[in-house]
């Protein structure tokens, strides 16, 4: 199941207190910015909610009908200018999708460094957490799944 935004920032709360007891700098600054990037996801589900993707996605089959019934040169203008906006909103996804990926395989490595128990347990828990957002993030753009 695709992790809230509560979750996120209470994991991201856990890293930021395994920064106090991490053995060296190179370590804190792993977790730190761990922590700061789940506090980020968090923030971005809450501001765009979960059915961002599947609307931008929905609107974009839409302005193409549009565009391809659309006579007069206004409308067609306003139509392309706005199924321009909602590509670069599918786009900005996709790059959203692959630094989650990047960030589930960095807070791994992370974990693998560490000689914590609890906390490569909390880094891979945040690792899962990452690619459940971008797998169901993935599925929403792919409309196979409905917010």
């Amino acid at each position: 199941m695709l992790p809230i935004a509560m979750e996120l920032r209470e994991l991201s709360t856990r890293f930021r207190d395994a920064v106090q007891i991490a053995a060296d700098t190179q370590t804190k600054q792993r977790l730190a910015a761990h922590a700061l990037a789940l506090a980020q996801v968090a923030e971005q589900i809450e501001r765009d909610g979960s059915l961002g993707a599947f609307v931008h996605g929905a609107n974009i089959e839409r302005f193409e009908r549009l565009l391809r019934d659309a006579l007069d040169e206004n409308v067609r203008a306003t139509v392309e200018a706005l199924l321009a906006q909602e590509k670069h909103a599918i786009s900005e996804r996709r790059r959203d999708i692959t630094r989650w990926r990047e960030r589930a395989g960095e807070l791994r490595a992370t974990a693998d460094e560490f000689g914590i128990p609890s906390v490569q347990a909390s880094l891979r828990e945040g690792a899962t957490g990452f690619d459940q957002i971008a797998n169901y993030v993935e599925a929403l753009l792919a409309g196979t799944l409905l917010a």
